[in-house]
């Protein structure tokens, strides 16, 4: 097992590579509020036991450090629920936090995207300040009508990058669809990863997500990824992503996406 030491240098080194891919696209100056957003169903089973999200979530916290000044990552899972874990993870909590924030704490479910992507909008909603005034008439019609006023639109000093990953197709399409059409009008990016299948239908929905129009803003990408191009193997040299190629397709969207919601004054 490597040291914690070893992997501090190999983390430090991975946000350099992030630095250095700012600096290539354009975005050199940009922060970023950085959250990872993990699929906890029954079919993930394996890949939690067997330390590979562990070690997902270390590839990861280097964008993180690269992005956000506090070098923290906020962590939600999500299956037939969402919850947002405690504590954000960093540098100094990244050993064993799979195991000693989630395994030990919450049960495996089904699949549903939803649940996470409201909660998520939802925080930055309210960390924002973009929830609606309303008048005492206000709220007394929506509760008798069952409808959320629509949050306020904003512009905030920097948006917020949500590194999304599942391994399989979710059963709540349609809320799904509208979660992200209604958080199209934040300054949220959703970074979708499809983990571990071969199969073109299994993120059919992911890949629709991608395109899908009727939206304010184009806030969404989808790539899918093996878990061997993800964890590196000595067996599998020829297909595993170097931290270049990785974080190339992580944020291949994000800068434009960023240019754009400046221009649509949800950044600054």
């Amino acid at each position: 097992m490597e040291t914690t030491s070893t992997n501090a240098v190999k983390i430090d080194m991975a946000k350099n590579v992030v630095i250095d891919l700012k600096k290539e696209k354009d975005i050199e100056n940009e922060n970023a509020d950085t959250v990872l957003c993990l699929d906890f169903s029954q079919s993930m089973y394996t890949l939690y036991h067997s330390g590979f999200v562990q070690q997902v979530m270390n590839r990861n916290i280097p964008i993180a450090l690269g992005f956000d000044p506090k070098g923290s990552m906020p962590v939600y899972i999500f299956n037939d629920d969402a919850w947002r874990i405690l504590p954000d993870v960093t540098l100094e909590n990244l050993d064993d936090y799979v195991k000693n924030n989630i395994l030990s704490k919450y049960n495996f479910g089904g699949t549903m995207y939803a649940p996470a992507i409201k909660m998520i909008t939802n925080n930055f909603v309210k960390a924002n300040n973009a929830e609606p005034e309303q008048s005492i008439a206000g709220k007394i019609g929506s509760w008798f009508s069952g409808k959320k006023p629509e949050a306020k639109q904003v512009t905030v000093e920097r948006p917020t990058f949500v590194l999304f990953l599942t391994d399989g197709e979710n059963f709540d399409k349609t809320d799904s669809q509208a979660a992200i059409v209604d958080a199209a009008k934040h300054a949220i990016f959703w970074q979708f990863i499809g983990l571990q299948s071969s199969s073109s239908d299994t993120f059919s929905f992911l890949t629709k997500l991608d395109k899908l129009s009727g939206r304010f803003i184009d806030n969404a990408n989808f790539i899918q990824l093996s878990d061997k191009q993800m964890v590196e193997d000595p067996k599998h040299k020829t297909v595993y992503l170097d931290d270049k190629a990785l974080y190339s397709l992580l944020l291949n969207e994000f800068p434009g996406y960023i240019k754009e919601a400046r221009t649509k004054k949800l950044i600054k």
